[in-house]
């Protein structure tokens, strides 16, 4: 490429193209699943130290341990969670949640520019201490 290339570059197929680039109204559109959203506000969530996987039923694996499970509802740039979480006995239960909220939001805000309309949690267990192997 040359000189003469970058400083007038032909424009894509129906597109304009203004200082080397395509204008935004032209470049197209970024749908971010909800499996997304679920995955990064799981994740979100069991990365707050008082968070811990939980024994539940499976239909097929009978019981397994889970981490943090998401229900997902998004309207434009906005999203409605319902979160069921477990966590380490002691706690404080409101501002563990609180924080679990705010760890959710601070990461959808970061990696795909959403806002936490809603939030609803619920707490289904509460995980004894791990207890050390050898006293």
């Amino acid at each position: 490429m040359t000189t003469a290339d970058l400083a007038s570059p032909s424009p894509p197929e129906g597109g304009v193209v203004c200082d080397g680039r395509v204008d935004a109204a032209d470049r197209g559109s970024l749908t971010i699943g909800q499996g997304v959203i679920r995955k990064l506000a799981e994740h979100a969530a069991d990365s707050v130290p008082d968070t811990a996987p939980a024994r539940r039923r499976s239909a097929r694996a009978g019981l397994v341990e889970t981490g943090t499970k998401v229900k997902v509802t998004t309207k434009g740039d906005e999203v409605d969670l319902e979160v069921d979480l477990a966590f380490r006995y002691p706690v404080a239960v409101r501002t563990a949640v609180e924080t679990v909220r705010d760890r959710i939001a601070s990461e959808l805000d970061h990696a795909v520019a959403m806002r936490v309309r809603r939030f609803r949690a619920t707490v289904s267990a509460f995980v004894p201490p791990i207890q050390p192997r050898v006293r």
